[in-house]
């Protein structure tokens, strides 16, 4: 590398020294000023603010749909593997849910059906 940067015809003194007397007798380098004609948005870079933000936003939306669905296939295989309420044993004193649910309501199915023949025997009585 060092010697790619000696082998020069001119050395960098000349070369910085050539670049200011240039701008000096062309009366400012207007190839190294920004063009006056510009609008705002090109002023301040907005178009490039906006296109780097729109990827950076396409990026992340990607990386979250993606961790997304792994962790959401993570869960229902491990849901998956794991036996169903339903299938296991109950060893303690408690019952499942749905089976003292459904004793619940046959409960209530005959506290209505005693309330019904007692209506019926009472009207028959009083007729």
């Amino acid at each position: 590398m060092s010697k790619i940067y000696a082998d020069r015809p001119v050395s960098a003194f000349d070369t910085a020294l050539y670049w200011i007397e240039y701008v000096g007798r062309q009366h400012g380098a207007r190839f190294v000023k920004p063009e006056r004609r510009q609008s705002l948005i090109q002023q301040l870079h907005l178009d490039v603010i906006t296109v780097t933000s729109l990827m950076v936003v396409g990026i992340l939306f990607v990386v979250h749909r993606c961790l997304f669905g792994l962790v959401a296939l993570w869960w229902y295989n491990r849901r998956r593997s794991e036996p169903s309420v339903n299938n296991r044993e109950c060893t303690t004193k408690q019952q499942p849910i749905e089976t003292s649910i459904e004793q619940e309501v046959v409960k209530e199915k005959k506290v209505t059906l005693r309330k019904r023949n007692n209506n019926d025997t009472t009207l028959k009585q009083q007729q």
